[in-house]
């Protein structure tokens, strides 16, 4: 869990809000990723902050990445899901 990571969301919630452009951007550390969600189970409010901020106009970006030795390189984008918690 990261209160941390809530925080930053709500706080582009805000900017959002305050007429800034806001985006939260995740990166896979892999690149045979299909989609991205929260994990309502570990971290509920993360996941409440994030569908707020997708709300509130926050862009959710996601991408996947490919790790080698001697580099890293941004994958292709992947969508972002938000399936209501249940």
């Amino acid at each position: 869990m990261t209160a941390r990571g809530a925080r930053h969301v709500r706080e582009l919630t805000a900017a959002r809000a305050a007429d800034h452009d806001a985006a939260v951007l995740f990166i896979a550390q892999r690149d045979d990723v299909d989609a991205i969600s929260p994990e309502d189970d570990i971290d509920p409010a993360f996941g409440v902050a994030l569908r707020a901020a997708e709300r509130a106009g926050v862009r959710l970006l996601a991408y996947t990445c490919q790790i080698a030795l001697d580099h890293i390189a941004l994958g292709h984008p992947v969508p972002v899901i938000l399936p209501e918690p249940g």
